[in-house]
């Protein structure tokens, strides 16, 4: 399924860290979640491995607070959203989520009130940004010490780093061949391309080294 992320370059580098805005489309197509979610696998060097639900849940209660004065007037957030996912990365969406704004496809609401929340969204996402730069951990974070453990006895193996190859996609289509899907992910890829740039975005294709295909940046940066 098509999403949309939205993010810091520093905070959140890829969709595997950090904390970042995105629209998630539940499997049927009949719903749209505008969602701050966070990174919700760990690239392990050969594959993406999904992280402990125990552990997004953590960092989800400790964010929640953090933002419980800015979203008091909004009853239409939703702690829990339902992708009805067929693959494990889709349902590590549901216990990722801290909060969201789900949408109907029959009943949109307009392009004024879509940005609007985009842009309500992104400031929930500024207040976590500000909060994870004043904290030394994170509970549901490994620790200091545990990640450097980890990270030397990956550097003896000789294992490959979040830097190195893109693995392939997984979970994309059924009953298809490689090159029909590589097919229709180029010409989804050419469609959005064409979308964004006329809107005035700046659009990259960075699907050969990342985790997504588009990265969007505006004219000021």
């Amino acid at each position: 399924m098509p999403w949309v992320r939205v993010f810091g370059r520093e905070q959140s580098p890829s969709s595997t860290i950090g904390w970042y805005v995105v629209y998630l489309f539940s499997s049927s197509s009949r719903q749209v979640y505008l969602s701050l979610n966070q990174g919700t696998t760990i690239w392990t060097g050969g594959v993406f491995k999904a992280r402990r639900v125990e552990d997004l849940r953590a960092r989800v209660d400790w964010a929640r607070p953090l933002l419980a004065e800015v979203t008091a007037d909004r009853p239409d957030l939703h702690e829990t959203i339902d992708l009805n996912a067929r693959t494990p990365l889709g349902r590590g969406y549901g216990p990722g989520n801290v909060l969201a704004i789900k949408y109907e496809r029959e009943r949109l609401p307009p392009q004024g009130i879509l940005l609007e929340d985009l842009l309500f969204m992104t400031r929930l996402l500024s207040i976590l940004y500000a909060a994870e730069r004043l904290t030394p951990y994170i509970p549901g974070d490994p620790t200091p010490e545990v990640l450097e453990a980890e990270q030397s006895a990956a550097k003896t193996a000789g294992r490959r780093t979040p830097g190195d190859a893109r693995p392939p996609r997984a979970g994309q289509g059924f009953l298809l061949t490689s090159g029909e899907r590589r097919a229709i992910e180029r010409h989804s890829v050419g469609m959005a391309t064409q979308h964004f740039e006329a809107q005035g975005w700046q659009v990259k294709d960075v699907g050969d080294r990342e985790s997504f295909d588009l990265l969007l940046t505006s004219g000021e940066r």
